[in-house]
């Protein structure tokens, strides 16, 4: 068994540290519509609930969510952190996201709302995501084309 991480101040400003990368890295994953990669920073039990969605507990409904959405061509341009606070084993992080959705003749709708990630430290000491729910989002036309 992982030996258990030790908490102090400096613990808790490496442990930002380490889910801001795990966001970023999960953002690139997305982007690359890498399924595998993407899903491995989701809890198994993980609650994942799209603005215009019904929400969906584990990864095997969200594994077959994002195939769908992977396939259309979304993008995940930004998850971008306003607010983040951990306590003990778990770590809140809310803010806004920015996505791009293709739309027919070439158009890109994008797509801006809030989200809030809880991640939670596993048995294997890695922290990985137990719930992802995005906000009330505005959808605007950028007149961006895509190539």
């Amino acid at each position: 068994m992982p030996e258990k991480r030790e908490r102090t101040t400096e613990s808790a400003r490496a442990v930002g540290d380490e889910i801001r990368k795990h966001t970023a890295d999960l953002v690139v994953a997305y982007n690359a519509a890498d399924l595998d990669r993407t899903l491995a920073y989701f809890a198994p039990d993980a609650i994942y609930m799209p603005a215009d969605r019904p929400a969906m507990l584990g990864v095997e409904l969200l594994r077959k969510h994002l195939s769908h959405v992977f396939a259309s061509g979304v993008e995940l341009v930004a998850l971008t952190c306003d607010e983040f606070a951990s306590a003990g084993e778990v770590v809140m992080q809310r803010g806004h996201y920015l996505r791009r959705v293709p739309r027919g003749d070439h158009h890109t709708v994008e797509q801006r709302g809030t989200y809030e990630a809880t991640w939670r430290l596993q048995p294997d000491e890695e922290y990985r995501v137990t719930s992802l729910i995005f906000g009330h989002r505005r959808l605007e036309s950028d007149g961006l084309r895509r190539p």
